[in-house]
Formats: C-alpha cells, sequence, structure tokens
C-alpha cells in the first residue's frame, strides 16, 4: 500500500513537473524538488528573450524601410525614432490624398460676375507639415 502512494505521488508529481513546464509556471518548492527545473526555466527565458529580440529586429527594419520611402533625405530618414515615422507618415499621406482631390469644380451657373482672374497669385488651400511631423 505505502509503495502504491509512493509510485502515485511519484508519478503525480512528474505530471505536475510536465504541466507546470507546459504553462512555464513554477512554484519555489517544485524547483527546489526538481534541480533541473531551474535550469529549463533560464532556457525558457533565454528562448523568451531572444524571440523578443528577433521580434524588434524585424518591426525596426519595417520601420526603417517606412522611412526610407518617405519624401525626405537620407540624413534626415536615418535620425528619425518609431513614433516620428509613424507621425510623418501619416501627415504625408494626408498631404498626397489632399493633393490628389484637385481643386474644386468652378459653379458655371454662379449668379454674379466671373472670378476676378486678373489677380497675379492663385487662391489656394496651402498644407504644410510641421516640425513635430503635424499637418497643419
Amino acid at each position: 500500500m505505502e509503495a502504491t502512494r509512493s509510485y502515485f505521488k511519484e508519478v503525480f508529481g512528474l505530471w505536475s513537473v510536465w504541466f507546470a513546464m507546459s504553462i512555464g509556471d513554477f512554484t519555489s518548492s517544485e524547483i527546489a524538488a526538481y534541480p533541473y527545473l531551474e535550469c529549463l526555466q533560464a532556457l525558457r527565458k533565454e528562448k523568451s528573450r531572444d524571440a523578443a529580440r528577433s521580434r524588434r529586429g524585424k518591426e525596426n527594419f519595417e520601420f526603417y524601410e517606412l522611412a526610407k520611402l518617405l519624401p525626405l533625405p537620407a540624413a534626415i530618414t536615418s535620425q528619425l525614432d518609431k513614433a516620428s515615422i509613424i507621425r510623418l507618415t501619416i501627415s504625408y499621406l494626408k498631404m498626397r490624398d489632399f493633393a490628389n482631390q484637385g481643386d474644386p469644380p468652378w459653379n458655371l451657373r454662379m449668379e454674379g460676375p466671373p472670378p476676378n482672374t486678373s489677380v497675379k497669385g492663385s487662391l489656394s488651400v496651402q498644407k504644410s507639415v510641421t516640425i513635430n511631423g503635424e499637418l497643419t
């Protein structure tokens, strides 16, 4: 009877260790009971750090590829942080959308005299990007 209890205790202990390994959660008593768990936990943490580092590297690559597409000199785009790249990209897309809309059509049935075309400067809406990357 005692042998059966000890067998089930060992099997249950191994099962709980396997379960803890599958979810990555070890208690200090489990680590003390099974010393190799500390090594496994350290390996899992290292693997997680490496995966996060790889993700960040891929993300940074995509951000700097996006920055190279902006209509700015390379000396400027290479110095931008992620938030600036996003702000400038959004502003650029807004300006491009605004420019693609073109001038509003003139209503030919307007009452009154036609618009004064002898004015040297044409009336237009001007958009610019501030130093923060905001579209004004």
